[in-house]
């Protein structure tokens, strides 16, 4: 792994039925660009299309848009392994629906690795229910203040104004502070569940003004703001900003220039309630700008249309 950056991992965590291996076949149809790696369950239910398809065995299928998918059936440890040493961009790591997705999580962060988020799927038209129910309610309400981001997936089949009010309130409940994204079939943006496209974890000696925005948009649906401002400032004053993000920021990435870290850009990285400062591992180019960029995605509201 020798100065190798650690692969981010994704923690996609929810009840039974609530949509998480919809969005696994999504994520491996459409990864954005992405060698995406994913370990699931049971490689039977994912549906990839058969064109996509350059080599499978009984627990792994090699795609050709460079994602591999395989099977948890060996235990964590040793699917990780393989993926370790691959050119991967990020992995997704599908809980079984009654796994507490904070567990997993902790299994996740080896050498190697590194967390990027706990992403939980919600069932809109039964998350109420479950969550109430005698046998199954606390595994749902663990589940879901395990959270970094909620998806209420199946939003079409939620039902009357009641029921959306009612789920709200248990979210709002079960897991405060957290930003949730609402979704039918699972149709989510991979920058939403996955990260911006920016160079922000691997270039931080390019001038981070190079980055490009747009090649780190999601769909419309989601609005993008770019973030700029030019001279460094300290580690409190960063905080204070990321503080003042808007409630309903899903993702935010990019470099900063902290007068704590002259040499080295601070690497920024927001996925709902979860924040990470860090310092890059390259310095900044000579000839830098060191302008900071950071770019964030906002979850669509009805009073907004988009980029």
């Amino acid at each position: 792994m020798s100065g190798r950056a650690p692969i981010p991992a994704t923690v996609l965590g929810g009840y039974l039925g609530a949509g998480k291996t919809t969005l696994v076949n999504r994520l491996l149809a459409d990864p954005g660009g992405r060698r995406i790696g994913v370990l699931v369950n049971d490689l039977g239910t994912v549906s990839v299309d058969a064109s996509l398809v350059r080599q499978a065995t009984d627990d792994l299928v090699t795609l050709a848009n460079g994602c591999i998918c395989c099977t948890l059936s060996d235990g964590f440890a040793a699917a990780l392994d393989p993926l370790r040493d691959l050119p991967l961009d990020a992995i997704v790591v599908e809980c079984s629906g009654v796994a507490d997705p904070r567990a997993v999580a902790a299994h996740v962060q080896t050498p190697g690795f590194r967390l990027e988020a706990v992403v939980v799927l919600a069932d809109a038209s039964t998350i109420t229910t479950r969550a109430a129910d005698r046998y199954v309610g606390e595994t749902v309400q663990r589940q879901l203040a395990a959270a970094d981001l909620i998806v209420l997936n199946k939003i079409d089949l939620a039902g009357d104004a009641a029921t959306l009010a009612a789920t709200a309130a248990l979210l709002a409940r079960t897991a405060p502070g957290v930003t949730v994204v609402t979704a039918a079939h699972a149709d989510v943006a991979t920058e939403v569940v996955l990260g911006l496209r920016t160079n922000a974890t691997t270039t931080a000696s390019a001038d981070p003004a190079a980055t490009d925005p747009a090649a780190a948009a999601p769909p419309p649906e989601h609005p993008t703001e770019t973030l700029t401002w030019d001279g460094p400032i300290s580690r409190g004053q960063l905080e204070a900003r990321l503080d003042a993000l808007p409630a309903d920021v899903v993702r935010a990435k990019g470099l900063v220039d902290v007068t704590e870290w002259p040499d080295r850009p601070a690497v920024v990285q927001v996925v709902g309630r979860r924040r990470e400062v860090t310092q890059a591992a390259a310095p900044w180019s000579p000839d830098a700008s060191r302008r900071s960029v950071l770019v964030v995605i906002r979850a669509p509201g009805p009073d907004r249309t988009g980029a």
